[in-house]
């Protein structure tokens, strides 16, 4: 019998074939420069034992790719035709990767021959699809061969081997989700890519050569980090007063001597520490919080000043406890790399996928938070006892003496293919970032193993006036698993001891001012948290996610000071270091206290020096800016991705149809599609207001002197244009990108560098004089252009006869944002019950009319013409606006056109112009 392994990875094989031969396996070149073949004899225990000839070799992740069929090109078809396009499915159709045809050839050879194929791949989504295309590479070579797959967390020789005898078969459903996820991401991106490129690429200097990439995952990731610097800009400090007291007093002194009555105790006067006397200060903070209003807070002071004796209302002392962590998932991983380690998620990743290869660490891709039972975890543990860094303490504390080993809490996640990310061997040896990352995986794993850290909690409350006060402290009686796990910060504040009826005087007694802090940017683990949140990727494919945007110019991971966390109110400093421009500003990390005797922040420890921030770029915030202009079901909001991503999980779990969800996803996506393209005008206007710079089909801004009207100035409709003649030095040099600088106080932006003012030239064809010389316009121009075009609205009537209105549904569910035709009528009682689905050709159209409602109501002001007035200008020849007279005449013949909002003075001319163009 001739078996087949096909793994996903060279190193996986090759660990693969040393595990099953026990070191004996011979290699073979194969066609594949990087995929050789490991040959040897196995027994493999079926029903019958069989001796086997078995091979095992390796494909370089993916073997097939997707691509459109051939007359679908840049400018061979509209966008959206791209939606119902046909797809082909094969190895290189690029033509790029010549070495991937030889892995393919290399597969086709062994399989002619083979009897079983046995699938290696990663046991996860995307290892199924990589299965199931191999399996198809090598059935259409040999229709009779048998395939399974071995089912496998560690690369270690028990688990191999013990998945070699008990092969299952491929899972076909999660497959058939990757494919879904694979044509929509072609789809869609493809038709959004081309659009966005087509459209702006060519009208601003700035984007000249630059691929406005769109993906369904990176828009969604750049909106959460664009809305986080939305709040810095929208935010306003207000000022707040607050009450605050504290005493000076001595440690572990009773309030009262043991012969004192209880009346006695009651009326004891707080008494000075004695010189050498520890003592400790007590800061007690107001019941209130805080106030904004002044006057209302001096009221409540006043008094407080008048009779300042408090009285001790409260004592409460219990035992509390701080929970040790969860076992590590993948996104613990990602969000701990990031925070403790000062990695970015994806080269965590990175760095873990090689451990896991190496056979260091289990599996780590995982959404498992909980151990299987029958794992022997003691056993794990004892393989960490001659580490120089921590055997010791595993040695003497969690299997010795103190015998504090402990089972790990269960999650509350399982996704029954793998579990938690753990170390499945000793590697001393280790150094750099390796090291970093098995130490921090490491160290997780023998927390979960060890005891919850245990102290003593003590609350006073106190009275003044009328006016409560509370203080708190903690007390560390056992460290347990925080001796090991230096990334959770549990701190100690003893609070000297006070009696329930005690009086005293306060030392201070202080109304103070303070201020509200603005929000932060976002840090890279924020970020990964709000993706899994609204289901933005998957586990395993969020950092890449992350990565792309970066690539892409639409984020900057930036280091900068420790900012005040989001919500955030303090007194004392503005804690503004935002990443993007540096600066100070008070950071600190407490204990969350849930009421029920746990301190469970589940965090890690915010190690010296500060963390990165994600920083939107000028593009970035231009692009969503714009789409959130365009529709309220924006490309840049989670909603839609967020619904595929669950429709994906109901195609690996059974519950829906691929052919179902494709239509259902296409349907959706074209809709919001239409949208931008009708409102298209929204996003320019936005890129044209971040990028500091006019559409260049627009001449650019010149100097004061006469001349030449620009495109479409003083007779027709269409762009007024600044005109000529000013002093030109050049362009200056090219410039990358910015982030914006961190707003300031009131939401106004500051500069960096100077600030960013990309230099906008004017295609050749618009240089020429003479304000209507427009020149030639290709097929792409003409498929974008805006017209204004008869528009008919579409006539339905009801039972009542009446004329029908189109309605969006906004309830969940798969018909959320379906369009339909309803009744009228306001009241309830009054509607009849008619209802009819809108054709997309309807919604189609309502959707032009919307915007160009929106087009009337807030057309963007752009440059008058020559010398022109307050004109409005239509871009299409369908009325004219005489704006060409010296002074400054107002046009008044652009058919329903209102005067341009805004003065925007026109630069080339005698007089100040303004004129607004309208879709």
């Amino acid at each position: 019998m001739r078996v087949l392994c096909v793994a996903e990875k060279n190193s996986i094989a090759r660990a693969v074939a040393d595990l099953l031969s026990s070191g004996s396996a011979s290699k073979r070149t194969s066609p594949a420069r990087f995929c050789p073949n490991f040959d040897f004899p196995f027994r493999l225990r079926t029903p019958r034992d069989v001796h086997a000839q078995v091979t095992v070799t390796s494909v370089q992740g993916h073997l097939l790719d997707s691509d459109f069929v051939r007359g679908n090109g840049w400018r061979q078809v509209a966008p959206e035709h791209l939606f119902d396009a046909g797809i082909l499915r094969g190895c290189n159709l690029s033509g790029k990767d010549k070495e991937m045809e030889n892995v393919k050839r290399n597969l086709e050879q062994e399989a002619r021959h083979a009897d079983l194929l046995v699938i290696w791949t990663d046991c996860d989504r995307e290892g199924e699809a990589i299965g199931m295309d191999v399996a198809n590479v090598c059935r259409a070579v040999n229709p009779r061969l048998v395939v399974k797959r071995a089912k496998f967390s560690v690369i270690q020789h028990r688990e191999i081997n013990q998945a070699m005898h008990n092969l299952v078969e491929i899972d076909h459903r999660q497959a058939a989700a990757v494919a879904v996820r694979n044509e929509l991401d072609l789809r869609i991106g493809a038709a959004l890519t081309r659009f966005l490129t087509m459209r702006f690429q060519s009208r601003f200097k700035a984007l000249d050569g630059k691929m406005l990439s769109y993906g369904s995952c990176q828009f969604p990731t750049l909106g959460f980090v664009v809305d986080a610097y939305r709040k810095i800009a929208r935010f306003s400090p207000e000022p707040f007063w607050k009450i605050s007291a504290s005493v000076l007093r001595p440690l572990h002194q009773h309030a009262g001597a043991a012969g004192d009555d209880v009346h006695q105790q009651q009326q004891q006067q707080h008494s000075p520490p004695q010189p050498g006397q520890e003592a400790q200060r007590c800061n007690f903070l107001w019941d209130r919080g805080s106030l904004f209003d002044e006057l209302f807070c001096l009221a409540l002071y006043e008094p407080c000043v008048l009779n300042p004796e408090a009285t001790v209302t409260q004592v409460v002392a219990k035992p509390k406890s701080k929970w040790k962590p969860y076992p590590m998932t993948t996104v613990d991983l990602a969000k701990m790399g990031t925070t403790s380690l000062r990695m970015p998620s994806d080269q965590v990743m990175a760095v873990a996928e090689k451990l896991y290869q190496q056979g260091f660490v289990s599996y780590p891709r995982t959404e498992t938070n909980e151990f299987d039972p029958a794992v022997d975890l003691r056993a794990l543990v004892a393989l960490q006892m001659g580490d120089p860094g921590w055997g010791g303490y595993v040695t003497d504390a969690m299997l010795g003496a103190r015998n504090l080993f402990s089972a790990p809490r269960r999650g509350n996640k399982n996704d029954k293919a793998h579990p938690p990310i753990h170390p499945t061997r000793a590697a001393p040896h280790l150094t750099g970032n390796e090291r970093r990352v098995y130490e921090l995986i490491t160290r997780r794993f023998l927390a979960c193993c060890n005891r919850d850290a245990e102290g003593r909690g003590t609350k006073v409350s106190i009275q003044i006036a009328g006016e409560g006060f509370t203080t708190t402290g903690l007390v560390i009686h056992a460290r347990n698993y925080l001796d090991i796990y230096p990334y959770d910060l549990w701190s100690a504040q003893e609070v000297p001891d006070f009696a329930v009826g005690e009086r005293f005087v306060p030392d201070t007694l202080e109304m103070t001012q303070g201020e509200t802090s603005p929000p932060s940017l976002l840090t890279e683990a924020q970020l990964i948290g709000l993706m899994e949140t609204h289901g933005i990727g998957t586990d395993a494919t969020i950092p890449d996610h992350i990565k792309k945007v970066i690539e892409r110019d639409y984020v900057l991971r930036q280091g900068g000071g420790n900012g005040g966390g989001a919500g955030a109110s303090r007194g004392r400093g503005r804690g503004r270091g935002l990443g993007c421009g540096g600066g100070r500003g008070g950071g600190g990390m407490g204990h969350a206290d849930n009421g029920d005797g746990h301190d469970d922040d589940g965090g890690a420890a915010r190690a010296g020096g500060s963390q990165a921030v994600m920083c939107p770029t000028t593009l970035g915030i231009a692009l969503v800016d714009g789409m959130d202009a365009v529709t309220q079901q924006s490309l840049a909001k989670p909603h839609l991705r967020a619904s595929l991503e669950a429709n994906l999980v109901a195609i690996s779990e059974g519950r829906a149809r691929p052919e179902v969800v494709v239509a259902a996803a296409i349907r959706e996506f074209r809709r919001v599609y239409r949208r931008t393209v009708v409102r298209a005008y929204a996003i320019e206007t936005r890129l044209a207001e971040n990028l500091g710079a006019d559409p260049s089909n627009q001449p650019p801004n010149a100097g004061p002197g006469p001349g030449n009207g620009g495109f479409g100035g003083g007779n027709g409709g269409g762009f007024g244009g600044g005109g000529g003649g000013g002093r030109d030095n050049g362009p200056p040099p090219p410039r990358p990108f910015l982030p914006l600088p961190p707003p300031g106080p009131h939401g106004n932006s500051g500069t960096l560098g100077g600030g960013y003012a990309p230099f906008i030239q004017p295609p050749p064809q618009y240089g020429a004089p003479g304000g209507n010389n427009r020149g030639d316009i290709s097929f792409l121009q003409n498929q974008f252009e805006r017209r204004d075009e008869p528009y008919a609205p579409p006539v339905r009537k009801c039972r009542c006869q009446m004329v029908a209105v189109i309605k969006t549904v906004s309830k969940g569910g798969p018909t959320k944002g379906e369009q339909f035709w309803t009744c009228p009528a306001v009241s309830q009682t009054a509607k009849c019950s008619y209802f009819e689905w809108a054709t997309e050709e309807e919604s189609a159209r309502e959707a032009a009319a919307d915007a160009r409602q929106d087009a009337r109501s807030f057309g963007p002001a752009t440059r008058g013409g020559r010398g022109g007035g307050r004109g409005s200008g239509i871009r299409a020849a369908r009325g004219s606006s005489r704006a060409g007279k010296r002074g400054g005449g107002t046009g008044s013949r652009a058919r329903g056109a209102s005067r341009g909002r805004g003065r925007g003075r026109g630069r080339g001319g005698r007089g100040g112009g303004a004129t607004s163009y309208q879709d």
